[in-house]
C-alpha cells in the first residue's frame, strides 16, 4: 500500500469554523457513540474492507465507511481519500470525501489536509465530529497492525433511541466537560438535532418532544443545571 507523502500539517485548532461545527454536532455525536459503546464494549470484530463490512460477534455484518488511518507511533493521521489502497474501494471512502469538502468549504486544515500530525485525542475528536455530521451509528477505531482504522458504522446499527431526556442530560453533562465555550448554544443545537422544540426564558431553555421535557439553566452561556 502506498500513501500520500505530502507534508504533514500540524494540527492546531484556532479557527471559529471548527468551534461552530463542534458546538453544533458534538453532543449529538457523543450520544451516538455512548450508545454504540454500550452495545459493542468488549466484543470481537472482523473487518472486511474490500466489501465495506465489519462483523461484531453475533451481530450481522454492518456496512462501514473508512474515514482514515492513524499511526500512533508517529502521531500521523491520513484521510482515506489521500491513501492509495487497492483493498479499499472508493465507494467506501465517500464519508472521508464529505469531510474534506466540509473542510475546504470552511477552511479547516484538520479536515482538508491529507495528513496531519496530531495526538490520538484530536483524531478521536475528528472521528466524533464526522459521526455527528454524517449519517451513522457512530465511529469505531480498529487496530490493524501498526495502524488504527477509523470507521463510520451505518446508521441502522443504532441500538435504541438516543433522544430520551435522561439519556440526553447525561450526554450533555459529559460534553460540557470536554471543553466548550457556549454551553447554551451547544444545548440548543443538541436538542434541535434530537427533534425537540425549545424555548428560552430568563436563562432557562425548555426542550419539548412528544410530552417529554428537558430543562437546562444557564448563567452567561454556562450550564448551571439540567433536569428532566
Amino acid at each position: 500500500m502506498k500513501e500520500s507523502r505530502r507534508a504533514e500539517t500540524e494540527d492546531t485548532v484556532t479557527d471559529s469554523a471548527w468551534s461552530e461545527l463542534w458546538h453544533t454536532y458534538g453532543a449529538y455525536a457523543l450520544g451516538k457513540n455512548y450508545n454504540l459503546l454500550e452495545k459493542l464494549g468488549g466484543v470481537s470484530w472482523v473487518l472486511n474492507m474490500p466489501d465495506g463490512k465489519i462483523k461484531f460477534d453475533e451481530h450481522e455484518d454492518i456496512g462501514v465507511q473508512l474515514l482514515g488511518s492513524y499511526m500512533p507511533a508517529i502521531k500521523r493521521w491520513t484521510w482515506a481519500w489521500a491513501e492509495k489502497n487497492e483493498y479499499v474501494p472508493e465507494e467506501f471512502t465517500k464519508a472521508a470525501v464529505s469531510m474534506k469538502e466540509l473542510g475546504d468549504k470552511y477552511g479547516i486544515p484538520r479536515l482538508a489536509s491529507p495528513n496531519i500530525k496530531a495526538p490520538s485525542a484530536s483524531v478521536n475528536d475528528i472521528a466524533l465530529l464526522a459521526s455527528g455530521y454524517l449519517p451513522s451509528s457512530g465511529y469505531f477505531a480498529a487496530d490493524v497492525g501498526r495502524k488504527r482504522k477509523y470507521l463510520l458504522l451505518e446508521e441502522r446499527f443504532l441500538a435504541r433511541d438516543n433522544t430520551a431526556p435522561t439519556y440526553m442530560a447525561r450526554v450533555f453533562r459529559d460534553f460540557v466537560k470536554m471543553g466548550i465555550n457556549d454551553h447554551k448554544r451547544a444545548f440548543c443545537s443538541y436538542a434541535g438535532m434530537c427533534g425537540y422544540d425549545f424555548t428560552e426564558k430568563d436563562g432557562t431553555v425548555t426542550a419539548v418532544k412528544n410530552n417529554e421535557v428537558l430543562m437546562a439553566r444557564f448563567d452567561r452561556e454556562k450550564l448551571k443545571s439540567i433536569q428532566v
